[in-house]
């Protein structure tokens, strides 16, 4: 059961028509080693270049595969012909790394697992990774086993908590957001919303003012 909010506002935070958007986009969402900001510019650089052979990033065909399916939700890249969107282009195009990083935050706003856990810290206040995993997890749970039933979700039978169960919370969601600075995680793990409004003008301020210098 829901810890920090009631079941009913919870259901309310995440309907049935959110529910299926989290849910297609957590379908191909998986962990990556060393995944993070660093990695995902990377990544953007080598498949802009057409560098194909990615074996110096150190990783393997499946997480590989993991980073563009997550480059693909964020809309960095078309995974199915592994080329990048306008908006990955643009990020390859910008010679500055704050510039570059203030895309990857305007992106992250609007990503659906981060506008949900925002919601849901806006009301809370503070929460700790397993908190958002009871709260959120457990709505998830509630509205995949609804489309389920409504056959809505065909690609898994039984209910799941995914994008918010531990794994992808603990290594994709909060780690994400933390180094974008969109959350703030203190010494006891508490995650607590930074006003990302304010955090966005100031890196779109200086990255645009730093971009004209170069």
């Amino acid at each position: 059961m829901p810890k920090n909010v009631s079941p009913r506002f919870l259901l309310s935070l995440v309907d049935l028509s959110r529910a299926l958007k989290l849910a297609e986009l957590a379908k191909a969402l998986a962990v990556t080693k060393g995944f993070g900001v660093d990695l995902i510019l990377n990544f953007i650089s080598r498949v802009g270049l057409e560098k194909l052979d990615l074996g110096d990033l150190g990783l393997d065909d499946t997480h590989i595969k993991y980073l563009s399916n997550f480059c693909d939700s964020l809309g960095l890249l078309d995974s199915e012909n592994f080329k990048l969107s306008a908006l990955g282009e643009k990020i390859l195009n910008l010679k500055n790394k704050e510039a570059k990083i203030a895309i990857l935050m305007q992106l992250t706003l609007n990503w659906e697992p981060i506008k949900v856990l925002s919601e849901y810290l806006n009301v809370v206040k503070e929460a700790t990774p397993d908190e958002i995993v009871e709260d959120l997890g457990w709505v998830m749970e509630k509205r995949t086993d609804e489309l389920i039933k409504l056959r809505l979700i065909s690609w898994q039978q039984k209910p799941f908590k995914k994008p918010f169960n531990p794994h992808i919370v603990n290594a994709i969601i909060i780690p994400w957001a933390v180094q974008l600075e969109i959350f703030h995680k203190d010494d006891k793990g508490k995650i607590r919303l930074i006003k990302p409004t304010e955090n966005y003008r100031i890196h779109v301020v200086s990255s645009e003012k730093r971009e004209k210098l170069t």
